[in-house]
């Protein structure tokens, strides 16, 4: 039913439902309970008949539709199912009506997304299911998409037309079963005619009884079924024949039947028009070319082309079949089955050309094998010559390629006369397939394509597995490999075909230059000649095309890559090499306005000064020391370049020359770095200062990029290792280099204070700072490692004044709490120094420092922090007495001093941390001191204190209950409103 007519019915029945007359409430609901639909406004007008008609008709009637509402709409029907209930434990009486029926103004169903949202609530327990709900005015809801169609019911899945079929069809392969049992088991007991007289009575009664059923329509699906199992049948008679009355030939007896059966399946395939019958009749036929050639022709090789002459026959019938009226319709069977048959048949005349082929004296049967396949690819060109099928012209594409292959080896053709045909056929593929292509659809020729494209890779193989003996056999397979591709990209005018020639073509070349030049050197320069040809090329074609130029262009970069490793090691070679290439890539980049292929440019030219020093120098160091200076005087002249092209306005070649010049100077770094001391300090002030300087002249590019001041912190970070180069170069003992450090990291934060405001503060000083502090706090943890205290006091000092003095000034009240804790480790060090080993000497200062610090943070107002901190320095002074009380009782004395003062002063600044903190001390120094004489009491001791105690609380809270509770309010209230 259409949505209109669907929303006119629901107004009709709501219509009828809200109106006042029982008998109108009876027919609407019997109209419903036919086709019951899930709608909120219908649901309430049944609820309000089944629970307040005067008749009881009406109300069965309504009860009735939601009960048929509630099975067809299963899960959103739990609460009409309840509600039903509770009318039924009610009994049959009408109730007053507890709701008034409003008839709708406009009524339409109500939207599927408002039912789907009534189908997942749960009604709740306090609502009563006997009070209907009201039915109010409602307006349509927007047009969604359509609603899940109904669950179909049990019996109507299992009395389809699909299961039947299924029943039908299994019912009749258990009966075919059943008959070759009897025939194997029980047949022995009767004689040879009265066995064929079973088995033909059989037939005969299923191929009757079949045919009467199909000749009337509803009964036809039954029909078929019998028609099938008689046809299954109907081999057995003859099998029955053989075995019990002829016993003749076994092939003779298989082609009768093979005859007889294809004959009778094709008439009832014509008189039933089913396609059942049709497949049957191609298994006939097929078996009776198997009987045939196993009565005529004794050579395997042989038998594939008469089965593949079979498989052409029936594609022939089947395009005959296309043109008579009667049968069109076994027409797709036959040429599906033609299909199916044809892929079997070319394997199995493969593998009979592979038998004759492996036994030379049986190789003249391997051209009827040949024959099969021709018949399989003239099959396959003439499918897809007539039903334009793209599938069949993937088969006559693949078939003939296969064929063509064989044929050259049937042939005994050399590897040269075979890679010939081969790519001849490879390019006649492309052509013809350029020629069906229709404009832009690749599919069309795609089956030629990707052959001649397999055809090509054959031949490279071939000659490849051959490269050990005859190199030049592969020059030239890989030679019609470019030849190909030139075609196809004259063909398809594609540019991504022209890359493909290009960078092939270096192949054929390099392996007839190996095979001609046994020098490693000169073969390298024929490289780099090719390269400078690709190079001309590319940028004769390129002014007009780029992106056909752009193939050549690649091709010379992968040269440019090549030519240098086949020189090595020849230095001096080698440096001409990179020269010339790191001139190429430059002009390129000039004349291409790319200004990152400078970076290739630069990359042979760093390379060039490698090689140029490798020529020069022999030992290690020496090559590394000059490799530095190199590599840092390179670094220094790219990166006055690229201030210099800045100057000038050029500022879209200046990037590269920076990335350069920072990869240098690096290298350069890193090299000092075994290169000596010197070196290092050296390098690190070149190249501290280069950065530094960049990070002001770039300042405006680095700030556009949003890029922090990186640059500022690495030449600190460089200038921080030329100190430790200073400090190794001279001996100085690691833990006044770990002062020194600490003297550096402050002098960096005195720098960044002097330079705080303005645009240097960005620049330099906030980079400064950072680094300045985190080198002092390295410069502490290096102090502490070595352990002499006299110095990490010393160096903890520095810390202290560096990160105190910042946050002063910087007002960070972080930086002071960092200070005011390296305070604390100078004396830490300081009682480490005088032999101090009492614990309260370091834990009453850090405990203290808790504190304070948290007492500074309740002044600020930040709770959170003051808490930690209190409850950090509480723990420290608490734990550290508790711990030593367990020892000495002095301790416990001075945990209980604490724990009153504690006490005093979380009552005096009404502070619930302290008071808690308190009390629980007191609590583990009472339970810590009291419990062992506690537990070793007499046990009636124990048992007497502990039930005095519970005795003592229980008459406390029965005399004073009331005051108790009215304490226990007074002292939360006011615990809350006290400070945390």
């Amino acid at each position: 039913m259409s949505r209109p007519n669907m929303e006119n019915q629901t107004a009709a029945w709501l219509d009828a439902l809200t109106s006042a007359e029982s008998k109108r409430h009876e027919a609407a609901a019997l109209a419903i309970a036919k086709s019951p639909t899930y709608d909120a406004h219908i649901i309430a007008a049944l609820k309000n008949i089944a629970h307040a008609d005067a008749q009881k008709y009406a109300r069965a009637a309504a009860k009735n539709a939601l009960q048929k509402i509630a099975e067809a709409h299963f899960a959103a029907g739990n609460d009409i199912r309840a509600y039903l209930e509770q009318l039924r434990l009610q009994g049959d009486k009408p109730q007053a009506q507890t709701a008034p029926v409003v008839k709708p103004e406009m009524p339409s169903p109500v939207a599927p997304a408002v039912v789907a949202e009534m189908q997942t609530i749960e009604p709740a327990a306090s609502v009563d299911l006997l009070t209907p709900l009201p039915v109010h005015a409602y307006t349509p809801a927007p047009s969604q998409s359509k609603p899940p169609a109904p669950a179909v019911p049990f019996d109507q899945w299992l009395l389809s037309e699909r299961n039947i079929k299924l029943a039908l069809y299994s019912g009749g392969l258990l009966l075919l079963l059943a008959g070759l049992i009897f025939v194997g088991i029980n047949w022995a007991y009767l004689p040879g005619i009265a066995k064929l007289g079973v088995t033909l009575g059989v037939t005969a009664v299923l191929y009757v009884g079949g045919a009467l059923l199909f000749r009337r329509p509803s009964l036809k699906i039954g029909g078929t079924a019998l028609l099938a199992i008689a046809s299954g049948f109907l081999p057995l008679n003859f099998v029955v024949t053989h075995l019990y009355l002829t016993q003749g030939s076994a092939n003779g007896m298989w082609l009768v039947a093979s005859v007889v059966c294809g004959a009778v399946y094709a008439a009832t395939a014509l008189w039933s028009r089913q396609n059942l019958f049709t497949v049957f009749t191609l298994f006939a036929i097929y078996s009776a070319a198997a009987a045939a050639m196993g009565m005529w022709i004794r050579e395997f090789p042989t038998h594939p082309l008469g089965y593949a002459l079979v498989t052409l026959l029936v594609l022939a019938a089947s395009f005959a079949a296309r043109q008579i009226a009667r049968t069109q319709f076994a027409a797709r069977t036959l040429r599906i089955g033609a299909h199916v048959a044809a892929p079997i048949v070319f394997l199995q005349a493969l593998i009979a050309w592979g038998f004759a082929f492996i036994n030379s004296y049986q190789r003249d049967w391997g051209w009827s094998a040949l024959a099969a396949m021709l018949v399989i690819v003239i099959l396959y060109a003439a499918d897809a010559w007539r039903a334009k099928s793209l599938y069949a012209r993937w088969g006559a594409a693949v078939t003939m390629g296969v064929l063509a292959v064989l044929t050259c080896t049937q042939l005994q053709l050399a590897s040269i006369q075979t890679g010939i045909v081969l790519m001849i056929l490879a390019a006649g593929y492309l052509v013809i397939g350029k020629f069906l292509q229709r404009e832009k659809h690749w599919r069309e020729g795609l089956p030629l394509y990707m052959v001649s494209a397999l055809l090509a890779v054959l031949v490279t193989l071939q000659a490849a597995m051959a490269y050990v003996k005859t190199p030049e056999h592969l020059a030239l397979a890989l030679t019609g490999d470019v030849a190909l591709l030139a075609l196809a990209t004259y063909l398809f005018r594609r540019a991504e075909l022209l890359y493909a020639v290009a960078w092939l073509g270096i192949a054929p070349v390099f392996i007839a230059a190996q095979i001609y030049l046994h020098e490693m050197v000169w073969l390298g320069w024929v490289m780099g000649a090719l390269m400078l040809a690709y190079a001309v090329t590319g940028f004769a074609i390129g002014r007009a095309r780029l992106r056909w130029g752009g193939a050549f262009l690649s091709a010379a970069a992968l040269l440019s890559v090549m030519t240098p490793a086949l020189l090595y090691p020849n230095y001096f070679a080698l440096t001409m090499g990179l020269l010339a290439i790191a001139i190429l890539y430059a002009c390129f980049a000039l004349w291409l306005r790319w200004q990152w292929l400078l970076l290739a440019a630069f990359a042979a030219l760093n390379l060039a000064l490698v090689s140029g020093i490798l020529n020069v120098f022999v030992a290690p160091l020496d090559i590394a020391r000059a490799l530095c200076v190199g590599l840092a005087a390179l670094g220094v002249l790219l990166t006055v370049g690229g201030v210099e092209c800045k100057r000038r306005g050029w500022l879209m070649w200046r990037a590269p020359l920076y990335v350069v010049a920072g990869i240098d100077l690096v290298l350069a770094y890193l090299l000092a770095l075994v290169s000596g001391e010197w070196f290092v300090i050296g390098l690190a002030g070149i190249v501290g200062t280069t950065a530094l300087a960049m990070q002001w002249v770039e300042r405006a590019q680095l700030r556009l990029w949003k890029l922090p001041a990186l640059l500022t912190g690495g030449g600190a970070l460089l200038w921080l290792s030329g100190l430790y180069a200073v400090v190794v170069l001279f001996q100085i003992p690691r833990e006044f280099g770990a002062l020194a450090f600490a003297l550096a990291g402050a002098l960096y934060v005195a720098v960044g204070l002097w330079l705080r405001n303005g645009e240097r503060a960005e620049l330099f000083g906030t980079p400064l700072r950072v680094v300045g502090l985190a080198t002092s706090g390295c410069a502490l943890l290096a102090a502490a490692v070595f352990n002499v205290p006299p110095v990490v006091a010393l160096t903890f000092a520095v810390g202290a004044l560096t990160f105190g003095a910042d946050g002063f000034v910087r007002k960070q009240i972080a930086l002071l709490y960092v200070g005011g804790l390296f305070l604390l480790g100078v004396w830490a060090w300081l009682m480490r120094y005088f032999n101090v080993s009492e614990w309260q000497a370091y834990a009453i200062p850090l405990g203290m420092y808790g504190l304070l610090v948290g007492w500074s943070e309740m002044r600020a107002g930040r709770t959170r922090t003051f808490q930690l901190a209190t409850l950090a320095g509480l723990i420290v002074l608490f734990g550290s007495a508790f711990y030593q009380s367990l020892s000495n009782w002095i301790y416990a004395v001075l945990l209980l001093a604490e724990s009153a003062l504690a006490f005093g002063y979380g009552l005096k600044t009404r502070s619930r941390m302290y008071v808690q903190a308190a009390v629980a001390a007191l609590l583990l120094n009472g339970i810590a001191q009291f419990g062992p004489a506690f537990v070793q009491l007499e046990r009636w001791l124990q048992v007497g204190a502990i039930g005095g105690i519970l005795l003592l609380v229980g008459l406390v809270a029965l005399f004073r209950r009331q005051k108790l509770l009215e304490t226990r309010r007074a002292l939360t209230s006011e615990w809350k409103a006290w400070k945390p």
